[in-house]
């Protein structure tokens, strides 16, 4: 192994081991590797030093292996460990998670009716709620636990409910759940 693939392996190393302290804790054997391929000396360490080097590239290879089925199953993960509690009202666990983040915006709101007649229009013409959940059924369906919103006594046009500020607030918190935004 030339220094130039040695100098490689050892900047391959580093840069995972930075990327993932949860793998450092879970392999402790790469601080020691680590150790051993920061020696900028090691031609003089001999056969260890190929030994080790050889070892660390097929364990980085067998880690980066385990990290890329683990990404790969990510989705698959998620949906299988936060089901959707209402399939028959949302299209998704995030759109559930959605309607939630929208919910504790507006809970305490004194414009209930204004403030979930837009959260079900919107979330309606956006397919977030399916097309077979109607009005009169969200009515149904909010006013009992855990969310108590019995006083929407109708749910209003999204022309009738819609503010800038409301927009904004959607959008924000849309963009936290869909697109990891903070």
């Amino acid at each position: 192994m030339s220094d130039e693939e040695s100098y490689e392996s050892s900047e391959r190393l580093r840069q995972w081991t930075s990327e993932s302290a949860m793998m450092k804790k879970l392999f402790p054997t790469f601080q020691h590797i680590e150790r051993i391929m920061a020696n900028k000396d090691y031609p003089a360490l001999g056969n260890i030093t190929i030994a080790s080097n050889k070892f660390a590239n097929e364990r980085i290879e067998e880690l980066e292996l385990k990290i890329e089925k683990l990404e790969n199953n990510k989705n698959y993960l998620d949906e299988k460990l936060f089901d959707n509690p209402y399939p028959h009202i949302f299209q998704d666990i995030k759109a559930f998670q959605f309607f939630e983040l929208l919910h504790q915006n507006y809970k305490n709101s004194n414009k209930a009716l204004a403030d979930y007649s837009f959260i079900y229009r919107k979330m309606y013409e956006e397919n977030l709620i399916l097309e077979t959940f109607k009005p009169e059924m969200f009515r149904s369906w909010i006013a009992k636990e855990p969310y108590s919103k019995d006083s929407l006594d109708k749910i209003k046009t999204l022309s009738n409910c819609s503010t800038s500020d409301k927009i904004i607030i959607y959008n924000n918190l849309k963009q936290e759940i869909y697109y990891n935004v903070p």
